[in-house]
C-alpha cells in the first residue's frame, strides 16, 4: 500500500462490506531498513530476489507516508498484540 490513494481505494472496499479497517504504519528510517533488508539478503528464502540499496532507494521515494488526516479515517487499534504501533 504505497500510495494514500492505494489505500484509499482498499480502505473503501473493505468498509463496502462491512469490515473493520485497521492500518498500521511503522515509520522506520531509512538507513534502519537497509539493514534489515541486508540481512535478509544475507539469508534469502528460496524463490525471492535481492533487493539492492539503489532499488529500496528508488522504492522508498515512490512511498506517501499516510498523514495525520488519512489515519483518522481508520478505525482504532483493539486488538492487544498491535496496540502501541505507532
Amino acid at each position: 500500500m504505497w500510495s494514500r490513494a492505494e489505500r484509499d481505494a482498499c480502505r473503501d472496499e473493505a468498509r463496502a462490506v462491512g469490515a473493520r479497517v485497521v492500518l498500521c504504519f511503522l515509520d522506520v528510517p531509512f538507513d534502519e531498513l537497509w539493514d534489515r533488508v541486508s540481512r535478509r539478503n544475507a539469508e534469502l528464502p528460496v524463490g525471492t530476489f535481492d533487493i539492492s540499496w539503489a532499488d529500496l532507494l528508488r522504492w522508498s521515494k515512490l512511498f506517501e507516508p499516510p498523514t495525520a488526516e488519512e489515519l483518522a479515517l481508520y478505525d482504532q487499534q483493539t486488538h492487544p498484540a498491535i496496540t502501541g504501533l505507532t
